[in-house]
């Protein structure tokens, strides 16, 4: 699967030994021209997940955060004999979970960055409307109608791709084991 991420870069340096990367020109307001869009990409085999991240992919150091709090609490929960389970998500049960939460997390960035970009348009819709000002910003406001539309095909891709993901996960042979039956439906969910 490859899913790319869509987060607010802030323009930081490549870090020691990297090239910096170029970032992607675009117009309209500035919480547009930070959008980056990097891709991630996941192979997944049975028993391991190989990841290819950006060097400054937050979402995969907030996911690595996250996991490893859950194996300390897993832990802690083990040895005061309490279920790990009853505490929350827990730890990811296989390299498929383990690429379904990490994706998860990524889609989480989109929101956050849904509610950002909704505020500048808000802030354009007050301007266009308000008879007492002369709103002359048309080729920023064009400009991020473009970038938005640009984004919106970045995002039914990204739909898309989770979607034949879900194909693919139909066609993988249910388990015998009603454990197992119930971890692939788990995923299905997921």
């Amino acid at each position: 699967l490859v899913f790319r991420r869509l987060t607010s870069s802030q323009g930081e340096p490549a870090p020691a030994g990297e090239p910096p990367l170029a970032p992607l020109r675009r117009g309209g307001p500035p919480v547009l021209r930070r959008i980056d869009t990097s891709p991630v990409g996941f192979a997944v085999f049975d028993q391991v997940l190989l990841t290819v991240h950006p060097p400054d992919c937050a979402a995969r150091d907030a996911y690595a955060t996250r996991l490893l709090a859950a194996a300390s609490a897993s832990a802690q929960a083990r040895a005061a004999n309490v279920d790990p389970r009853l505490g929350g998500a827990g730890l990811p049960v296989s390299p498929p979970d383990l690429m379904l939460r990490i994706v998860n997390q990524i889609v989480d960035g989109y929101l956050a960055l849904r509610r950002d970009l909704s505020r500048q348009l808000d802030h354009w819709q007050v301007e266009l409307l308000d008879p007492r000002t002369r709103f002359s910003n048309w080729t920023a406001l064009l400009n991020a109608r473009m970038a938005l539309h640009q984004l919106n095909d970045t995002c039914e891709d990204q739909r898309t791709a989770v979607l034949d993901w879900a194909e693919t996960l139909k066609g993988w042979p249910v388990p015998d084991d009603a454990e197992a039956r119930h971890q692939h439906e788990l995923l299905m969910v997921r």
